[in-house]
């Protein structure tokens, strides 16, 4: 089709990612990354109306968009466009108030253009999973505009979770993946799984991300020492 050239990447490709970018070098470069891992790499696509075109044509777990501007309005169009699909913002650009920005807008997190590749496709799992991607040195700037917004936050909604459900949210915001939340709980994936269907219920929430930024904005959870 002539929206989107696709480059399948795998044989049982399990999680779907559409490239929104103006070039063909960062779809190269996921295709390249993304080989024999069971992703898929589609695009590009140009603009918010090609994505919705694709998306409406075929399941999409990930929008991953090249950030060329400072602006994140590309975020927030993505979010009300395709719900449900995941946005990760790929940039060049490592300021953290550009990551701070992108999650704010409802972005999974942003990876950096110069990643090492042998960490690409997993970085594309978790934010498929809904897990928070951002670099390290970006939590500070991430932790001090969740400190300044405001949001309801209801006090019911989180004394409804369980202790075992605040240990996993706590350790999902310490950056850990599912399997090692898994590992430091002696509980298995599933369950693990389970408790974060629970929170995000409970919460009234869509994604680990969303999670978390509650859970700091209410309280529940301290901010990082290090912000």
């Amino acid at each position: 089709m002539r929206w989107c050239r696709c480059a399948v990447v795998g044989m049982d490709a399990n999680v779907r990612i559409l490239v929104l970018e103006r070039g063909v070098g960062l779809t190269h470069d996921l295709t390249f990354a993304c080989r024999h891992t069971g992703l898929s790499v589609l695009g590009p696509v140009r603009d918010m109306t090609e994505a919705q075109l694709a998306a409406s044509e075929i399941s999409v777990d990930v929008l991953a968009i090249e950030l060329v501007t400072p602006s994140v309005q590309v975020v927030r169009e993505a979010n009300e466009a395709l719900g449900g699909v995941r946005v990760l913002v790929v940039s060049e650009e490592l300021d953290p108030e550009i990551g701070a920005s992108v999650i704010a807008a409802g972005a999974a997190g942003l990876m950096a253009r110069s990643d090492d590749e042998r960490t690409v496709p997993d970085l594309l799992r978790r934010a498929a999973a809904g897990e928070l991607i951002l670099p390290a040195e970006h939590l500070a700037a991430l932790v001090e505009l969740v400190r300044v917004s405001r949001l309801d936050t209801s006090g019911a909604r989180i004394d409804a979770l369980t202790r075992r459900e605040r240990e996993v949210l706590a350790l999902l915001a310490d950056g850990h993946t599912t399997q090692e939340v898994a590992e430091a709980l002696s509980i298995s994936v599933m369950t693990v799984q389970s408790h974060v269907k629970n929170v995000l219920a409970k919460l009234g929430v869509h994604s680990k991300v969303e999670a978390i930024r509650f859970a700091w904005r209410s309280g529940v959870l301290a901010m990082p020492a290090t912000a």
